[in-house]
C-alpha cells in the first residue's frame, strides 16, 4: 500500500508546488484531484480486499479481534 499512498502525496505534492503561481487552470487542480482520489478509491478497494482474504485464516475467536482492530488501524492511517 506505501507505493499507493506515496504516488497520491506526490500528486498532492505537485498540485501544492502551484500554489504560487499567477494563474493555475481549474483543469490543472481537477486532474491532480481526479488522480489521486482514483488512486485512493482503487487503494481503498486492495486494502479491504486484503483485509476480508486475511480474516479467513482467523479463528472465529481471532475474528472477533480483527474485526475491531483492522478499523481502528484503518483510521489510524488516514489521520497520519
Amino acid at each position: 500500500m506505501k507505493p499507493r499512498w506515496d504516488e497520491i502525496n506526490l500528486l498532492k505534492d505537485s498540485l501544492y508546488s502551484h500554489l504560487g503561481d499567477k494563474e493555475v487552470s481549474d483543469s490543472v487542480i481537477s486532474h491532480y484531484v481526479d488522480q489521486w482520489s482514483t488512486t485512493n478509491r482503487e487503494s481503498d478497494k486492495v486494502l479491504f480486499k486484503h483485509f476480508r482474504e486475511l480474516r479467513k485464516i482467523c479463528t472465529k475467536e481471532q475474528q472477533v479481534i480483527f474485526d475491531t482492530l483492522v478499523p481502528k488501524m484503518v483510521k489510524y492511517q488516514r489521520k497520519k
